[in-house]
């Protein structure tokens, strides 16, 4: 288990930012932690009108950095709190390349539906 940890490693995702945040406002808020790439190490996700969605995925240094963001849970970024999940690197690019993991089948197939915002939002970063 822990040689696919490895392959795949950890990344930060967060959701409920302000839809104006800025990578250096999401820098500000993990001022503890190390960002690779500093801002350039944020991946804001936009939905498919190609408008900000309030979530991003961030990569770490460290797993001390990802255990710092982690306690990030809950806490206030301007008016909106902001959820801090652990997640994996192959789920970011799967996102960065606009593979749509959370849509459903009738959805993915062509079969109709209407995408609910809040599960299928995750279109590009």
């Amino acid at each position: 288990m822990a040689d696919v940890m490895k392959n795949d490693p950890s990344v930060i995702k967060i959701r409920g930012m302000p839809y104006e945040a800025t990578a250096m406002e999401v820098c500000r808020f993990f001022r503890d932690c190390d960002i690779v790439g500093g801002p350039n190490g944020i991946y804001f996700c936009l939905n498919d009108k190609g408008l900000p969605t309030g979530e991003a995925f961030i990569e770490m240094e460290t797993q001390s950095d990802i255990d710092k963001a982690l306690e990030k849970h809950k806490e206030m970024m301007g008016k909106r709190y902001i959820e801090v999940f652990e997640s994996r690197l192959s789920v970011m690019d799967k996102v960065k390349r606009g593979v749509d993991r959370d849509r459903s089948p009738r959805e993915r197939f062509g079969r109709g539906g209407s995408r609910e915002r809040d599960g299928g939002g995750l279109r590009r970063c």
